[in-house]
This record gives structure tokens, C-alpha cells and sequence, in this order.
């Protein structure tokens, strides 16, 4: 009889953590979400490289993610905040540097083009908040 009384108890306590995790799960997922809203992207930009993938995201709060992955999806992320004086974009960096600069990018119709690394990145998707040359 002990036995079962074990067994209840364990189910008991089972079943309460089973319901904590999923209320914590849908804590952050709701979190998760909020978050992103807030920080919405206006610009994608990105191309492929010979092992991976660079990529430029800009959000409506004027923060950036630039980020040169290889082929799992990781590497390097740099980050920081953007500032856009017609078509050129000027980035200062809360974190590590890119080797080659990237201070400087310039916004034409179809593609981000840096001054002195990762080349140019084609737009893949474009808010109104940031003018190209074409929407001038």
C-alpha cells in the first residue's frame, strides 16, 4: 500500500511540475514575442558566402545586427546602433569590431553596399522607414 501512495504522491508532484513548465514556457513565448514587436526589422539584407551567409538586419529602434555565419549558423555577431543621413547608413558598435571597419554602408535600390568589407548585400525585404535611392 506504500508502494501506491509513493506512486500518487510522484504523480502528484509529476503532474504539477508538468504544469509549471508549460506556464513557463508560455511565459516566454509571449515574452519572446513582445520583445520582437518592439524591436521590428525595417531592413534585410544579406548574400551568401563560400561557407555560410552574411546578413544585415536594421530594427525600427535604430539598432543593427550584423551577422557573418558559417555554414551552421553561427560566427560573428556584431551589434549596435544605426544612423541613416540620406542613403548612407553609419554604424557605431556596442560590442567587437569587424576586422575591415563597416562603418559605412551605402542604402541603393537593391542592395547594401559597405565601404570596406562583406562587399554588397542584396535587400530582401525593405520597410518604408528606410529610404533607398529608388523610393527618393
Amino acid at each position: 500500500m506504500s508502494v501506491l501512495r509513493k506512486l500518487a504522491g510522484q504523480t502528484a508532484i509529476y503532474g504539477l511540475s508538468s504544469v509549471l513548465v508549460r506556464v513557463l514556457l508560455a511565459m516566454v513565448v509571449l515574452c519572446s514575442s513582445c520583445r520582437n514587436e518592439a524591436a521590428a526589422s525595417v531592413l534585410i539584407a544579406s548574400r551568401e558566402a563560400q561557407l555560410g551567409h552574411v546578413t544585415l538586419t536594421l530594427f525600427a529602434n535604430r539598432t543593427f545586427l550584423l551577422h557573418n555565419a558559417d555554414i551552421r549558423g553561427e560566427g560573428d555577431r556584431y551589434e549596435g546602433n544605426y544612423t541613416q543621413r540620406g542613403d548612407t547608413l553609419q554604424f557605431s558598435y556596442s560590442g567587437p569590431i569587424p576586422p575591415s571597419g563597416c562603418e559605412l554602408a551605402v542604402l541603393g535600390v537593391d542592395f547594401v553596399v559597405f565601404e570596406s568589407c562583406f562587399s554588397s548585400l542584396r535587400i530582401v525585404k525593405s520597410d518604408p522607414h528606410v529610404q533607398t535611392k529608388k523610393q527618393r
